[in-house]
């Protein structure tokens, strides 16, 4: 029983820190088409660099680097 507590516990923390991208002016619509072209973006750029896949920066820290560029904040929620 402790066990099943512990993991409602765990997935409750978890669930209150839900990072979220905002943008001051931008709605939900321009974030997906903006989290996309950084998507496509980090994905091409790293190609360029190594075709065979080494990565050298994770392209997720690429992706929120490009949206950190185009004005958008992550919040914890």
């Amino acid at each position: 029983m402790n066990i099943w507590r512990g993991c409602l516990s765990f997935g409750l923390l978890t669930a209150c820190t839900t990072p979220v991208w905002e943008h001051p002016t931008k709605g939900v619509a321009h974030f997906e088409r903006e989290r996309s072209e950084c998507t496509r973006q980090a994905t091409n750029e790293e190609m360029a660099i190594d075709p065979h896949g080494g990565a050298s920066i994770p392209i997720r820290d690429r992706v929120e680097e490009c949206l950190r560029g185009r004005g958008y904040v992550e919040r914890q929620r």
